[in-house]
């Protein structure tokens, strides 16, 4: 992963950012890098932290997300997160603001869920688990984000029903660290191949949710869509 800083005259790689070398090594000294989890699957940046996913599909091999923090002009290692199933895809999309961390696990075999941890001056610990209201096999979560006290999380499209186009949910996190859900966001016109919510951007009480697979005419695909919508007392949407 590589870090960019904005100097007068262009932007300037300040750093690189790779797997902790004891992660890379077998005991022997041989290589690992080739069967690990991807490195650096997914990024988030807020203030002096960086977290890296490292996701995986394989069954007998469970993901991670590295956490980064900046000292001086050095990034260190500050925590390390992994799942406990294989297949779950954990790490394959992370968010990040303060001292709250979501990740993504939206799964190949395992049912999708977000992962909400909180940094409490020490570690991260896990402080809850976001899931759907709905049975899923696997795809919930495939994309998150995370902005003062609202977290998004995408959903992918369920057959029947207005959901049949996907939606993202939202979810709002009180000051004693219960976490409501709030509204279950979707288009006015679902589509079922849009892919409504495969991008997500959450910040100063807006959110972005992008659709890149909709807006098709005749079978001419991808022209693309997005939604904004403003998180404030109510959830309302602007086209």
């Amino acid at each position: 992963v590589y870090i960019f800083q904005r100097e007068e005259g262009g932007w300037l790689q300040a750093a690189r950012l790779e797997r902790p070398a004891s992660q890379r090594m077998t005991a022997d000294g041989e290589s690992l890098s080739a069967s690990l989890p991807v490195f650096g699957t997914s990024v988030a940046l807020n203030g002096d932290r960086v977290a890296v996913g490292s996701s995986t599909a394989s069954a007998d091999m469970t993901g991670s997300v590295h956490i980064f923090r900046r000292n001086g002009n050095e990034w260190q290692l500050e925590g390390e997160l992994h799942s406990n199933l294989g297949g779950d895809l954990f790490g394959n999309d992370v968010a990040l603001e303060e001292d709250l961390l979501v990740v993504a696990a939206p799964g190949t075999v395992q049912p999708g869920r977000a992962i909400v941890y909180q940094y409490d001056g020490t570690e991260w610990r896990a402080l809850l688990t976001l899931e759907p209201d709905q049975q899923m096999a696997s795809g919930f979560a495939g994309t998150v984000s995370l902005s003062g006290r609202f977290i998004a999380v995408s959903s992918p499209p369920v057959e029947g029903g207005r959901s049949s186009g996907g939606g993202v949910y939202l979810f709002e996190v009180h000051h004693n660290s219960r976490v409501s859900q709030v509204a279950v966001i979707q288009p006015d016109t679902p589509e079922i191949d849009s892919d409504f919510g495969a991008a997500l951007h959450a910040r100063d009480g807006f959110l972005l949710i992008g659709a890149p697979g909709a807006g098709a005419i005749n079978d001419i695909p991808l022209s693309g869509k997005a939604l904004i919508v403003t998180l404030e007392e109510g959830i309302s949407s602007e086209r």
